[in-house]
């Protein structure tokens, strides 16, 4: 995410600053995210060009760039804790972009509710929310967001103006 947000920045050509909040219940995931160093495996997929820009080499490992590493803020937070509203790194939320995917899929309806309520309330008012495949249909069918385009698993609040796209006039395709 951190890649593809400062790839496009640099093209763009704007002075636009941009935080990620990267959140698990997991302290060893945590750890292993923020410690920001991967085998040559891990990168396998990882296109060349990114390897180039946003990694360092030194003996087969792989470290994300400081340039990237201090954009990204990485804590412990339970989406199930009813008595908080968002990360507390965030203080109040106002996310412009959510990504949850591949995680409400596995809880039971009610609790699915509960998990895009708090993402709701955490977003602002022109943010987007992003899922995984599985939870598309989910999240379509639940009110709360509204479909970006109708193939993406990409959404936006009832009442926005839906973001930005580029549309092919000719084709109608998004």
């Amino acid at each position: 995410m951190a890649m593809l947000l400062d790839e496009q920045l640099q093209s763009s050509g704007k002075g636009l600053r941009y935080r990620i909040f990267a959140t698990d219940v997991s302290r060893t995931a945590l750890a292993a995210a923020q410690s920001g160093v991967y085998a040559a495996a891990d990168v396998d997929n990882v296109p060349l060009k990114y390897i180039r820009a946003y990694f360092v080499e030194t003996e087969g490992r792989y470290a994300v760039s400081p340039h990237l590493r201090e954009r990204v803020g990485f804590s412990f937070y339970d989406l199930l804790d009813a008595s908080s509203a968002s990360p507390p790194e965030s203080i109040f939320g106002n996310f412009d972009i959510v990504c949850c995917s591949n995680l409400i899929m596995y809880y039971k309806a009610e609790t699915r509710w509960f998990i895009l309520k708090k993402i709701e309330r955490s977003m602002s008012q022109a943010g987007v929310l992003a899922v995984g495949e599985a939870e598309r249909a989910f999240v379509k069918s639940n009110g709360l967001f509204l479909p970006v385009s109708a193939p993406a698993a990409v959404f936006y609040k009832p009442g926005n103006t839906p973001p930005a796209q580029t549309e092919d006039s000719s084709s109608g395709k998004v």
